[in-house]
């Protein structure tokens, strides 16, 4: 088969940018061998300054069924546009590095496309995650309604990075992610869906491709739980986003909504701290 044919037989590219993951790395990889079609590639953008040793045999031994892509500086828009920059299928698939997933799931983001649709939005559960009524939606506002973990397909216009696929065509379309996002990882997907959404799209969302997230402490480019509230990059994107895609008066709006968000995050920070002195001078006395 010549490199023209090699590169035909490509479908469905999965993406999977790393950071610092070891062990649920390797979960996830196992996975990804596992699918039921032969018409896929496997893209792991490696962002890891050294990996264990155990992580870097696996890499080693199953070399020939990644293609692995190194980055120096860790960049999760950065990972995906490289990510895509080096796939050769006309249907990128991105998860994150903690998921798993049956061996079905890349057949069942393929099913989900039809006339119109220019991504798919897959379901995420997590532990303890309740299940949503519909899927995720965000109005004129930006306030968020549904969620990832609803049983039903159906219309979307947001994307979650953890399990979201696109058409190639669509992404030349869009441009790639914006790089600006950087540090703490949050908006730089609904912001893509809002340009694939003006480039003429529409998103679905399919209840059956579907991932466990793991959501680890460990790696991964957020900062974590409540800690995200004390990150600047958090407040960045998320204004970022909102004067991107939004009117002015969403905006005020909203910049009101992050000022409380990050004084909530304070008061729990200081409550947090006076029941941990408490527990100092007991114990001293």
């Amino acid at each position: 088969m010549s490199t023209s044919e090699q590169r035909d037989a490509i479908l469905v590219s999965l993406i999977i940018p790393t950071y610092n993951r070891e062990e649920l790395l390797v979960n996830t990889l196992r996975c990804a061998f596992r699918q039921d079609r032969d018409d896929y590639e496997i893209v792991v953008v490696d962002q890891t300054p050294e990996h264990d040793t155990a992580t870097r045999d696996f890499l080693h031994e199953n070399a020939g069924q990644i293609n692995l892509v190194r980055l120096s500086k860790a960049s999760v828009t950065a990972a995906r546009n490289a990510g895509m920059r080096a796939a050769r299928g006309k249907i990128f698939v991105f998860i994150d590095d903690d998921t798993s997933f049956a061996p079905d799931f890349l057949s069942r983001h393929l099913d989900a496309y039809a006339n119109g649709i220019g991504a798919v939005q897959g379901r995420i559960t997590e532990e303890g995650s309740p299940e949503h009524d519909r899927p995720i939606w965000v109005n004129r506002w930006i306030r968020f309604s549904g969620g990832d973990n609803c049983p039903h397909d159906g219309a979307t216009n947001n994307l979650t990075g953890c399990n979201f696929s696109v058409l190639r065509e669509v992404n030349e379309k869009t441009g790639g992610f914006d790089e600006r996002y950087v540090g703490v990882a949050v908006r730089e997907e609904s912001d893509y869906a809002q340009r694939v959404l003006a480039a003429g799209y529409r998103i679905g969302y399919s209840a059956r491709a579907a991932v466990f997230h793991h959501r680890s402490n460990r790696g991964g480019h957020g900062a974590g739980g409540d800690l995200i509230f004390f990150s600047p990059a958090y407040y960045f994107s998320e204004l970022l986003f909102a004067r991107k895609h939004f009117s002015p008066l969403a905006v005020a709006m909203y910049r009101v909504r992050l000022k409380l968000r990050g004084w909530r995050a304070i008061r729990h920070l200081v409550k947090h701290a006076e029941k941990e002195v408490d527990k100092v001078l007991v114990n001293t006395k």
